[in-house]
């Protein structure tokens, strides 16, 4: 446990001092075409699933289970909370959404095999980042505000803040599921809408 606190460190101190993305933000560096497509999709990925920028990059298009013009079906491979076991309740995302997601499907349906969802590094996001925002966004300010925007509509009474924690990768252990259980799941589609992320994805 003392390990593990201290492998998170790192990562709660640059989530702290991350500025906030805003939906304006987001949608404006989505249609920033000089952005490679990749890093694009990547950013609205971000937003719409409240991850960190490292948490993509462990994605290929195998992670994408189902691929539709109104739904995509994520299986995160390599998250901060699932490390120790393959399965969690946080290995699933539902994205829904009331912006067009054909941003994300022309680069999804643009790769091959084991191909890599995004090659863009942490390091270099935040470059482009920065030549393109202000106030300076990095790579965890998408995580950051749609946090903010989901905690914002709970307050509204448009969302319930108990599903929050399991859209951002974060432990719950009053509501997690036994991972014994997941792992004979053969339905995975199934099982990550039961779970219900996207009753968060649909507001992002």
């Amino acid at each position: 446990w003392y390990l593990s606190g201290l492998s998170t460190t790192p990562g709660a101190t640059a989530a702290d001092g991350a500025t906030p993305a805003t939906r304006e933000q987001v949608l404006a560096l989505m249609a920033d075409t000089t952005l490679p497509l990749s890093v694009r999709a990547g950013i609205f990925l971000a937003w719409k699933s409240a991850s960190r920028w490292d948490d993509l990059l462990s994605l290929s298009k195998k992670s994408f289970l189902l691929v539709t013009p109104t739904e995509i079906v994520v299986q995160w491979e390599k998250l901060k909370t699932n490390r120790r076991q393959k399965f969690s309740v946080h290995s699933w995302t539902v994205i829904q959404s009331e912006e067009p997601m054909s941003l994300l499907l022309r680069h999804l349906r643009s790769l091959r095999g084991e191909d890599r969802f995004v090659l863009t590094s942490t390091r270099r996001l935040i470059e482009l980042l920065r030549a393109r925002t202000s106030p300076r966004l990095t790579a965890h300010s998408f995580k950051k505000g749609a946090v903010d925007e989901l905690v914002r509509l709970a307050a509204l009474g448009q969302f319930k803040l108990r599903k929050l924690p399991r859209l951002t990768k974060h432990v719950d252990r009053k509501n997690d599921f036994p991972a014994s259980t997941l792992r004979y799941v053969s339905t995975r589609v199934n099982l990550a809408r039961r779970l219900g992320t996207q009753a968060a994805t649909r507001l992002l």
